[in-house]
């Protein structure tokens, strides 16, 4: 059988936009998008989750790992 292994800098990332503490939704963003679950809308669920001065910042997370290549 075949594996996939995906490496996720999530801390290198997430301290890149500013906040080591977004790398949870960077591994998120990555994790969506590797497993094709783009049929829930996670930006909607994130902006709902979080304060919301941390809104801009954990959506940033998530796309940085949703593109990331």
């Amino acid at each position: 059988s075949k594996c996939d292994t995906l490496t996720v800098k999530a801390a290198d990332i997430a301290g890149e936009l500013g906040n080591g503490k977004a790398m949870n939704i960077v591994l998120l963003g990555a994790l969506v998008k590797a497993m094709g679950l783009d049929g829930v809308d996670w930006k909607a669920l994130v902006s709902a989750m979080v304060p919301p001065k941390a809104v801009e910042m954990n959506l940033a997370a998530y796309d940085a790992g949703y593109n990331m290549e």
